[in-house]
């Protein structure tokens, strides 16, 4: 089995065990930095020299790799020094390196460029201020020796003319309390707006039964605390698959407004509460979330409907509160 030289690509060991210029090797090494310095690439040096049949480094095939033309791109040795004579002038081994340099902060850009496209928050492009109209961005706000992820108005926080009165940040994990709330609030209203039947008069008794337990649970569920929300949550599956399987159909919220329509399917087909943070719910739900007064958001449903939430602002918050001491925008590329 062959073996790799104890010394670059393009020289030899003269009798006298001294580094010289092997002559051939020597015009390959030449060739690999022409054309690396006249535009290609690494990856078609390597078919080029593989398509010529010119011989690798081990000198055992014609299989080259691109580690190898690598190696002989950034190898110093190739300029002399008192073990090499050289191979290369200074002017042609720079230009290359050069090239490598451009390569990498090419590269480099690259990868920025696509962790910024990837780096796409839970609430990016869906919160709007109610003030200037523009989205809000993520951010981290000094919270004593913590930092906390928040959200403000990047109108206000990048322009900061006077222009924009924003209500200032809000901590994410209040926007994901918020939102959880609002979509179970929705989830029961439109549960109880469509439990009921076209003609009451026309249902069976059975039905009329049914109906009323169901009514009754949602109606449990709005002010019962987290253990008993599960158990009655689970009675409320129950009693629904029971209406599925006596196809007892409700009317739908609206059967003039389509997203309204959406609206009620969505929940049918996912008729239990949120407990944690469903992002592709919340957005199968509302269409955006306005940020006016500070303590109060108010979420807009897909279909036109407004609703708002109250909350608790930053301690010592208020309408014009000046509050970029300590803010690092977060900002992504595509709020």
């Amino acid at each position: 089995m062959a073996t790799i030289p104890l010394y670059p690509y393009g020289y030899k060991l003269n009798f006298l065990g001294r580094k010289e210029i092997h002559e051939e090797r020597a015009a390959v090494v030449r060739l690999i930095y022409e054309k690396y310095i006249e535009g290609m690439n690494r990856y078609a040096i390597t078919w080029h020299l593989i398509k010529h049949e010119i011989l690798r480094p081990r000198g055992d095939s014609c299989d080259w790799q691109y580690s190898m033309v690598s190696r002989i791109l950034e190898d110093e040795r190739y300029l002399g020094n008192e073990k090499y004579p050289p191979i290369l002038s200074a002017e042609m081994f720079e230009a290359a390196q050069a090239v490598r340099q451009r390569e990498k902060d090419k590269a480099a850009a690259s990868r920025h460029e696509s962790c910024n496209a990837n780096r796409r928050y839970h609430f990016s492009g869906f919160i709007q201020c109610g003030s200037c109209g523009s989205k809000y961005i993520r951010g981290l706000q000094q919270c004593g020796v913590h930092r906390k992820a928040s959200w403000r108005c990047r109108n206000y926080h990048l322009k900061n003319e006077g222009k924009c009165k924003a209500s200032g940040n809000i901590y994410e994990e209040v926007l994901e309390v918020v939102c959880v709330k609002a979509y179970n609030r929705v989830l029961r209203e439109c549960l109880a707006g469509t439990i009921y039947a076209e003609s009451k008069a026309s249902q069976p008794a059975s039905d009329k039964t049914l109906e009323m337990l169901i009514y009754e649970t949602i109606e449990q569920m709005k002010y019962a605390d987290e253990l008993r929300m599960e158990e009655l949550q689970n009675d409320l599956n129950v009693l629904m698959k029971k209406r599925t399987e006596a196809e007892w159909k409700s009317t739908p919220l609206d059967l003039g407004n389509y997203e309204t329509e959406k609206l009620g399917r969505h929940f049918e087909k996912y008729p239990a509460l949120m407990l944690e943070l469903d992002i592709e719910k919340i957005k199968a739900v509302f269409s955006r979330i306005v940020a006016s007064e500070p303590g109060e958001l108010k979420l807009i449903l897909k279909n036109g409907n407004e609703i708002f939430e109250k909350y608790k602002p930053m301690r010592g918050q208020t309408k014009h509160a000046k509050e970029n001491r300590g803010y690092t925008c977060k900002a992504d590329s595509r709020t």
